[in-house]
């Protein structure tokens, strides 16, 4: 039964392709990153924009080549980490500049996401190596490889009091306890009929009680509930295609997630029911280039959802899609 809506209030022009990563850092600014092809430099770029929700651009890092900018948001300063070819550079945004505070190498590693702990006190790493979980210690960027999955890793839950989830290439997921550092459950997702090899787990997210797991799949079933530890399976969802994007909402009720037709559909976490979905193939909506705050009327295509953020009050949606358009959609309750 669809009880919510999600009302379009505005899009913007941020990124010219593929934005990865997107976090309200305020209750009217964005911190948006992405890649794209730049002529200019020849090679595939990254850049992170902070933007204010109105569609004025207030900073932006310096193109990087071969930069994947993944970025993770610090929970207690006003600094965020973003990913590049082979290195992690620390940002602070504390005076409306992106200020390069530190810059951690990574090796011959190839990074696919980062994470804080939730008092900031550890920034994890995960990609393309033997041991591709790495954390560091953020009072002095001290950093540990850690030993225990077997994969390249392609996803992590966010962190709750005691528990990380981490995600494979190859649908091995495994629940970690970061008071030890060590896995202490893993599931193997089993390979779909038809299909050559397993699953890659997309996306992950973890209820606030560590009690159900959310994770998303590249074959069917697309999108799975599972109770932790023991990877017992919950919930059925009927989601049709790749999901690439999980988010919790605010009191964990609500799952929202983004999948590669453009679908923002919101799930009771519950019962599996969808309570109001969204896209926005067909419309014709003012869109608003960032850095120039010029709008004009666009025909807008629903492509692929790679980025969703919940704003501070949690009344508004912000959805980054691979045409590098962030839209934002209003929570509307029917009750």
């Amino acid at each position: 039964m669809l009880d919510h809506q999600l009302s379009p209030i505005s899009v913007l022009q941020i990124m010219p392709k593929a934005i990865n990563s997107l976090w309200f850092v305020g209750p009217d600014r964005l911190l948006v990153s992405g890649q794209y092809w730049s002529h200019e430099d020849d090679d595939v770029v990254g850049e992170v924009r902070l933007v204010s929700t109105e569609g004025i651009q207030i900073a932006k890092t310096r193109r990087r080549a071969s930069a994947t900018a993944f970025t993770a948001f610090h929970p207690v300063k006003a600094e965020f980490a973003c990913t590049g070819f082979e290195q992690c550079t620390i940002y602070s945004f504390a005076s409306d500049r992106l200020t390069r505070s530190e810059r951690l190498r990574l090796g011959r590693h190839g990074p696919n996401c980062l994470q804080y702990t939730p008092d900031g006190h550890w920034l994890i790493w995960g990609g393309n190596e033997i041991n591709p979980v790495v954390r560091w210690d953020t009072s002095d960027y001290t950093s540990t490889s850690l030993s225990g999955f077997p994969q390249s890793v392609r996803s992590f839950s966010s962190v709750s009091a005691g528990k990380l989830a981490v995600g494979g290439w190859e649908g091995l997921i495994q629940l970690w306890d970061i008071t030890r550092w060590v896995p202490i459950a893993q599931y193997q997702v089993n390979q779909s009929q038809g299909n050559r090899g397993f699953p890659a787990v997309k996306s992950l997210a973890l209820s606030s009680n560590e009690s159900i797991l959310y994770a998303a799949m590249t074959q069917p079933p697309y999108l799975q509930a599972f109770v932790v530890p023991d990877f017992t399976p919950e919930v059925s969802f009927a989601q049709e295609c790749k999901v690439n994007v999980l988010l919790l909402l605010s009191d964990g009720g609500i799952l929202a997630s983004g999948d590669d037709r453009g679908n923002v559909i919101l799930w009771d976490s519950l019962t599996g029911q969808i309570v109001a979905s969204y896209n926005p193939e067909g419309l014709t909506q003012t869109v608003i280039n960032v850095e120039n705050n010029v709008a004009q009327e666009e025909d807008i295509s629903g492509v692929s959802v790679d980025a969703l953020a919940i704003s501070p009050d949690g009344k508004t949606i912000a959805v980054g899609d691979s045409f590098g358009k962030v839209h934002l959609l209003a929570i509307v309750s029917s009750c």
